[in-house]
């Protein structure tokens, strides 16, 4: 996520507001669940991570808990087999439509994730099975503004020994506390990962509306 806030220009931050908050929920998971190699598989999917899609943060939040539901059902047994194949019935029953706030307690999609995770950590599978279901993850996610899935050439496993970032630390003269911008420098970072990038910024670009512009501006990187 903080190398993302870097390609997006933003705040140093493992939250950045160019990411979809589902998405960013799950991203940290699996890479706090990887290994050290496990996270540097990650790296190829930094570009495709930048999403805010249209549909909003509810549909989101379905479509990343859909995946994860889907991954976890097929790995788990007994009274979470019976749990998620409820969650996996009501997320087809159009839970699409519902806010979180009208859920039962103990229900709805943040519910569903962390159910689901619970059995992937414990599951068979390992870095490649957390990747893959963050890969579905953000095609689902993509699908949403009806973008294709992410080029599979994109994913392939890179080695990367460090990644510099270009930081510009803002100190208010107020009580507002300090923080760091943070960029990737283009000519610094791995060709692979910057053409990705730049695929990646041409979708935004096209993608129809003022938001759309809006993304495009606050993914502009610093050179």
């Amino acid at each position: 996520m903080e190398f993302a806030s870097a390609l997006s220009g933003g705040r140093w931050t493992d939250q950045p507001e160019s990411i979809d908050a589902s998405l960013a929920r799950l991203a940290r998971a699996v890479n706090d669940l990887s290994s050290d190699r496990g996270r540097i598989a990650l790296l190829p999917l930094l570009p495709w991570l930048v999403i805010r899609p249209r549909a909003g943060e509810s549909a989101a939040r379905v479509a990343v808990a859909t995946v994860l539901v889907k991954a976890a059902l097929g790995r788990a047994m007994g009274r979470a087999a019976d749990r998620l194949s409820q969650d996996a019935a009501e997320l087809a029953g159009g839970a699409q439509v519902w806010r979180w706030w009208q859920w039962p307690l103990g229900r709805g999609p943040q519910m569903m994730v962390r159910r689901s995770l619970r059995v992937l950590r414990r599951a068979d599978g390992g870095d490649p099975l957390l990747r893959h279901v963050l890969v579905d993850a953000v095609n689902a996610v993509r699908a949403l503004d009806g973008l294709p899935a992410v080029p599979g050439e994109m994913l392939e496993p890179v080695s990367v020994a460090a990644l510099p970032i270009r930081v510009q630390a803002h100190v208010p003269s107020g009580l507002e506390p300090c923080h760091y911008h943070v960029a990737a420098p283009a000519d610094r970072w791995p060709v692979w990962l910057m053409e990705a990038w730049a695929r990646r910024r041409v979708e935004m670009r096209d993608l129809p509306g003022r938001d759309c512009r809006r993304r495009e501006r606050m993914a502009h990187v610093h050179a």
